[in-house]
């Protein structure tokens, strides 16, 4: 199911932000997940690479966030580290 603000929700009900708009930034889809986070569980994409999207996010936070892991998928086993930390119970 796909809702109107960009968020599609898989089967497991994770919701996916991809926003296709040529000539965006990161920064501009970054605001627009946010805004328009429905709660709950998300991810956002942007130019192929994921992060995960935490309820306290700013957009500030979710773009510093998806540039480490943009940098952590050009790595071995960097995502799989952030991967990892994800099930932490501390994070950044």
């Amino acid at each position: 199911m796909k809702n109107k603000n960009g968020f599609v929700q898989d089967p497991s009900g994770i919701f996916h932000f991809q926003w296709r708009v040529r000539g965006t930034t990161v920064m501009d889809a970054a605001i627009a997940a946010i805004t328009d986070h429905p709660g709950g569980p998300a991810w956002f994409w942007f130019n192929g690479y994921p992060a995960p999207i935490y309820l306290d996010d700013s957009p500030q936070k979710l773009v510093r966030r998806w540039g480490e892991y943009q940098k952590a998928c050009a790595e071995p086993d960097g995502l799989r580290t952030l991967l990892e930390k994800l099930g932490s119970p501390k994070r950044k």
